[in-house]
């Protein structure tokens, strides 16, 4: 997984193509990347749905997939490929088995998202959650290293 979030903002198809920013992404194909995540401003869901349509990397949504109306707004206008979700998004660890219900039933993978300063305990109780949910992807994000 490649996190460029939000480091391109555009909101049409034209600024899309004026300023390259698929063609940046379709660049990074040849090194087999999984999915790149969010590489457009949390509120630009149809920027994410045209982006979607003209690369050829799955594209995963993160910030602006936060909430269950979210999620179900991205789905509709199929936004993403992947959708990365975390129970600090979801009022909690059990919280989190709402969205992974709602993707399965669009036949969408969910990839755990993970937060800075998660403790070892809550990182663990997430994951066996998660692991009872036939849609949950490898590519798992865990941050908790990074404190040291």
């Amino acid at each position: 997984m490649t996190s460029i979030a939000w480091f391109w903002l555009p909101s049409t198809r034209a600024e899309l193509y004026n300023e390259g920013e698929a063609k940046k992404i379709i660049q990074m194909a040849d090194y087999q990347i999984d999915w790149v995540e969010q590489p457009l401003g949390v509120y630009n869901i149809e920027g994410m749905a045209l982006l979607r349509k003209m690369i050829p990397i799955r594209l995963a949504i993160d910030q602006e997939a936060n909430t269950l109306v979210k999620i179900n707004r991205a789905i509709n206008v199929q936004a993403a490929d992947v959708y990365v979700v975390g129970f600090h998004e979801t009022l909690g660890i059990m919280g989190l088995k709402k969205p992974a219900a709602m993707l399965q039933a669009a036949n969408l993978p969910l990839n755990r998202h993970g937060i800075m300063g998660e403790s070892g305990i809550s990182t663990l109780a997430a994951l066996q959650v998660l692991a009872t949910r036939p849609n949950i992807t490898d590519g798992n994000q865990v941050m908790h290293h990074l404190l040291a």
